[in-house]
């Protein structure tokens, strides 16, 4: 029968000392082993990506070879003009070029836009749409024709022969002809704010009259006083207070007299000043000879 003496223990535990720890070292080993390749990966992959990124940001593949205006059929601004404006370099990168830069350059060549959304399409194009200012009136004597729009911002059309002078109210008084008008600025008089609003509410359908008012010209003098000429119709006098509050006394007798199937361009003037919204009374017009 075989004895194990405590000499024979202490070997064996000196062997399963030295076993445990060749473990240990060759797990480490293994370790690093991983980690150095791992680093290599991930250096290599880095690499193969800055490669990569060189050839997006730099290869002529990806220059800007067109730019497409979306609704230039609605527009005053020529399409040529329009990428003149933009001024892109040869050889921009698609990549490299801000849409917001571009369109704040655009903006401010041309103020009569009010809205301009430029975008990529693809890899070598950028679109470009544009929506110009809707002009609520035009100041007269200004050359060259120079319009405000509903937010009192100055804006100007560089062709003189543009539909918009044929159809849009004329403004007299508010302004001389000496005086500058800044384009891209908001106009600052004294009666703009009341000026605007009468325009507005003149052209407004959002009442419960859906009368719409046809202004050749609204002048102002400078006591504040409204005389509006309708096209093909009356001469109207809003006096000087509460205009707006006369506008709508002049929408109100306008649907009485059409009601009463009175043709607005037979009356030579109506005076609404007096109107009481509750009896219609105090209305004044008087018809054409």
């Amino acid at each position: 029968m075989n004895t194990f003496t405590p000499k024979d223990t202490d070997t064996a535990k000196k062997f399963a000392e030295i076993k445990e720890n060749f473990k240990q070292k060759r797990y480490k080993k293994k370790v690093q082993q991983y980690r150095s390749l791992w680093f290599t990966c991930m250096a290599l992959t880095a690499f193969l990506a800055l490669i990569c990124l060189i050839g997006i940001l730099f290869s002529p593949r990806f220059n800007i070879y067109r730019v497409t205006v979306l609704n230039k059929s609605t527009l005053s601004i020529r399409e040529t003009d329009i990428v003149r404006a933009i001024n892109l370099k040869d050889g921009s990168n698609i990549n490299l070029t801000s849409c917001k830069i571009l369109e704040r350059r655009l903006k401010r060549a041309y103020p009569r836009i009010e809205k301009v959304t430029i975008s990529r399409k693809g890899i070598n194009e950028l679109t470009v749409s544009v929506m110009e200012r809707e002009p609520l009136g035009m100041f007269a004597a200004i050359t060259p024709p120079t319009f405000i729009d509903e937010n009192g911002v100055i804006f100007r059309h560089d062709n003189k022969d543009i539909k918009e002078t044929e159809k849009v109210p004329k403004i007299i008084g508010l302004v001389g002809p000496e005086k500058k008008l800044v384009e891209g600025a908001v106009f600052n008089a004294k009666y703009t704010d009341n000026t605007i609003n009468i325009l507005r509410l003149a052209i407004s359908t959002n009442d419960t009259m859906g009368i719409i008012l046809t202004v050749d010209t609204i002048t102002v003098d400078n006591r504040g006083n409204v005389t509006l000429n309708l096209r093909d119709g009356p001469v109207v006098y809003l006096g000087m207070k509460d205009n707006i509050d006369k506008m709508l006394r002049v929408k109100m007798a306008a649907a009485k007299l059409q009601s009463d199937k009175i043709d607005l361009s037979n009356v030579e003037y109506m005076d609404a000043r007096s109107l009481d919204l509750a009896t219609g009374k105090g209305f004044v017009f008087k018809r054409k000879r």
